[in-house]
């Protein structure tokens, strides 16, 4: 991109002026394509243009490392900033009509009632509830993995845990009994897609 906008080939020939002139290219400039996705000449958000100017950051400083440039001119280079988003809250009316939705006397809709119970209980993200196996189930908590297979222990209601037990004992039906995951989807463990999905037909 500088090559193209600023007409220099070089990386020691790169300023941070250049480097500028390519994020203001970016602010503005319409996008088809991202990583194989196909947008309808939007802009690319603020997030997406930080991760960016992050990148070029990271490259420069590596050239610099390794003494391919003699400056880093990225050290002056600021990323744009990102606008705080307010994640609107469900209210208590928008739980009741979710968990209504699930006639829990089959076994799939009960283990969908618990899986949208304990995310509502804990906030874990989608990735860390399917990633989490029966050993993980204890009176009071989960013990969950997160980024970085940090372990922390999250706590839940006595009566998300009793839940979470029934569906253990009574529900849970795995095609392998060695299967450790705790929540089962055609027998093996669920995937973020069928979370997702789950999530999906209560909306």
């Amino acid at each position: 991109m500088v090559e193209k906008l600023c007409s220099i080939s070089e990386l020691e020939q790169v300023k941070v002026h250049h480097l500028r002139q390519c994020v203001q290219h970016m602010l503005t400039a319409k996008i088809e394509y991202v990583r194989g996705r196909k947008f309808d000449n939007d802009l690319l958000s603020p997030v997406t243009l930080r991760a960016y100017v992050q990148v070029i950051k990271a490259f420069f400083h590596w050239c610099y490392q390794e003494d391919l440039v003699s400056d880093d001119p990225s050290k002056r280079l600021v990323a744009p900033k990102v606008p705080t988003r307010v994640v609107p809250a469900f209210t208590e009316e928008h739980i009741e009509k979710m968990l209504a939705t699930f006639d829990t006397s089959t076994p799939t809709a009960f283990r969908d009632y618990v899986i949208i119970l304990l995310l509502l209980d804990t906030g874990m993200r989608l990735s860390e509830l399917c990633g989490l196996n029966v050993d993980d189930v204890h009176e009071g908590f989960v013990k969950v993995y997160g980024k970085g297979r940090k372990e922390r222990e999250n706590g839940i209601h006595p009566e998300v845990g009793k839940l979470i037990w029934k569906y253990m004992h009574k529900y849970r039906k795995p095609a392998d009994p060695a299967e450790k995951a705790l929540f089962i989807g055609h027998g093996k463990r669920l995937l973020v897609q069928g979370i997702q999905d789950v999530t999906k037909r209560v909306q």
